[in-house]
């Protein structure tokens, strides 16, 4: 006797633990409603408290206005593989398993109920498999129902379906940041279906476009906004693959667009975690989106990317790029049956770094001599003002931020130990010019500041009660090898040089801070100061040495 390859019960338990998150499960019920036609589609989440303000998610329903289904589909559509547009490659569905393994990826009961005109009744099935065994599993021809009470004020008037989980088992996160963040997940992936009129709500929330690129503002949360300024989009052809080819040499094109943000929303260095930057998502726009008939499949870093490690960093949120394909390429781009990710084959990957390289390093050398001009022109402002400008600034900055607990020795009389050190190291400015400096320094937990002496150490800890300055020695081999380093980065008149050796010159301020931060730390008992100062000294001292060693065997070669 026959049997069959499927233990139908057992392999729809195994489909539980499926590629989906909670988002993309719940995409893929969205996706058969646009496919239906559906203007209007709601997302309702049921939930109860739990105790520590978590919200338990208790049932999800998707309500739409779409065309409805026959009766003979209403009964067909949960089960995997069946499809009325299957392999259809026009829309945005194509295997006929996304909405029942997405269901099932997150409860163990789904029922659907549809209807083709407001004179009918609703019909509903329900696939339940709370209990694996093979016998316990299976779908009931549609029966007449009344619209779930609990969704009453969403019933459609007319045609629609509805989608509803229950049993909701495998919630992995607080139920009010799954609401949230699934508000952010529809608004990118389906916003160019809500640019084209489909409207989607999340518990009667309208669901707002966010676009990738930054480009269209239209019913996004900011229709006011300056939009980004879009290149010349690429076009490419690309072979389509045999099998599912019309024709030998059949070919379809795939479209990349890029777009710079606006200099007014880019700011300055190191303000990309800012509340209007935040507000409209910027800080998560850090790679690719990439889109299949419109619909996003796929968003970020691009695994195995033939750029270099920069890529996709901080500074690259202030540029966008989408590439738009349509299903003939699925295989290209590696679709999988659920939509949830797409990966270029490697060929097509490094066809589309070589596209986009150009334009993309022209965008960051923009960028960057904006910051620059920028940083010039507010520290030309600051010393207008007659404020103090030690030139180590961002790295002040970022240890005021990062100051946790106040470690530092303490000073008799800190004023007076202050302005001797300002007497110390400003020798030729004047009584104005000093109290400059020294309000300058209270309001930050360490200053640098350079000077010369003789010795061995290369840097010395001024302790000033809460306001301390780290000095450098520039007669050092150490600090005139690290100046020479950096100019040599900056001869290069481009941006990035300029940027990479502001870079240097932080890491090291930082590294330097880090050491005396550390040194802070420790005892003020007169021994321990001492045993600091040897090793510092003796931190010098060898420093002294090998640099200067490294420089000989250098001239040698």
């Amino acid at each position: 006797m026959d049997i069959s390859p499927i233990s139908a019960g057992q392999a729809l338990q195994s489909m539980r633990d499926s590629d989906f998150d909670c988002y993309s499960a719940y995409a893929e019920a969205i996706d058969n409603s646009i496919q239906a036609n559906a203007t209007e589609i709601y997302i309702e989440f049921e939930t109860k408290q739990q105790k520590r303000n978590y919200e338990q998610i208790t049932k999800v329903a998707f309500i739409d206005n779409g065309d409805g289904m026959v009766p003979n589909l209403i009964h067909n559509c949960l089960v995997l593989g069946y499809s009325s547009r299957f392999n259809d490659r026009s829309g945005i569905g194509r295997f006929g398993v996304g909405m029942t393994m997405g269901a099932i990826h997150e409860c163990s009961s789904v029922s659907v109920y549809s209807r083709l005109n407001s004179g009918e009744e609703w019909l509903t099935t329900n696939l339940n498999i709370s209990n694996p065994s093979d016998e316990a599993v299976s779908i009931a021809p549609p029966k007449q129902s009344k619209f779930p009470s609990w969704l009453k004020h969403l019933e459609p008037e007319g045609s629609g379906t509805l989608v509803e989980w229950d049993g909701y088992d495998r919630q992995v996160e607080n139920g009010t940041k799954i609401i949230t963040e699934s508000k952010i997940y529809f608004g990118r992936v389906f916003r160019k279906f809500i640019w084209s009129g489909v409207s989607i709500f999340v518990n009667g929330t309208p669901v707002y476009a966010i676009d990738p690129l930054y480009a269209t503002v239209k019913n996004t949360k900011f229709p006011n906004d300056k939009p980004a300024t879009l290149a010349t989009p690429i076009k490419v052809k690309w072979l389509v693959p045999p099998d599912v080819a019309e024709h030998e040499g059949q070919t379809d094109t795939i479209t990349i667009t890029l777009s710079l943000l606006p200099d007014d929303i880019r700011g300055k260095r190191q303000t990309g975690t800012r509340k209007d930057v935040k507000d409209r998502y910027i800080d998560r726009n850090q790679g690719i989106s990439i889109t299949r008939n419109g619909r996003e499949v796929a968003y970020g870093a691009i695994p195995y990317w033939p750029g270099d490690s920069l890529w996709f960093n901080e500074i690259d949120r202030w540029w966008g790029c989408e590439i738009e394909f349509s299903p003939l390429l699925d295989r290209i781009f590696q679709v999988k049956n659920i939509k949830r990710g797409a990966v270029p084959i490697s060929e097509l990957k490094t066809m589309i770094f070589e596209q986009i390289n150009p334009t993309v390093k022209g965008y960051l050398d923009s960028i960057r001599k904006e910051w620059d001009e920028r940083a010039e022109r507010e520290e030309e402002k600051k010393v207008d003002k007659g404020e103090y400008i030690s030139g180590h600034g961002k790295a002040e900055d970022i240890a005021k931020k990062k100051n946790f607990e106040d470690t530092s020795r303490p000073v008799d009389d800190p004023e007076k130990a202050a302005l001797e050190l300002i007497g110390m190291i400003t020798k030729h400015r004047d009584a104005d010019d000093k109290n400059v400096i020294l309000e300058a320094w209270k309001t930050k937990p360490y200053n640098i500041e350079e000077s010369t002496w003789k010795g061995k150490d290369f840097i010395e800890l001024k302790s000033l009660g809460g306001h301390d300055v780290l000095l450098y020695n520039n007669s050092h081999v150490l600090m005139k090898k690290l100046k020479e380093l950096a100019e040599n980065i900056q001869r290069n008149s481009d941006s990035e040089s300029k940027a990479l050796a502001l870079e240097l010159k932080c890491v090291v301020d930082l590294l330097l801070l880090a050491y005396v931060k550390a040194e802070s730390k420790l005892s003020s008992d007169p021994g321990v100061i001492d045993l600091l100062e040897t090793l510092r000294s003796n931190w010098g001292m060898y420093a002294h040495n090998y640099i200067t060693e490294m420089m000989a065997i250098r001239n040698d070669n």
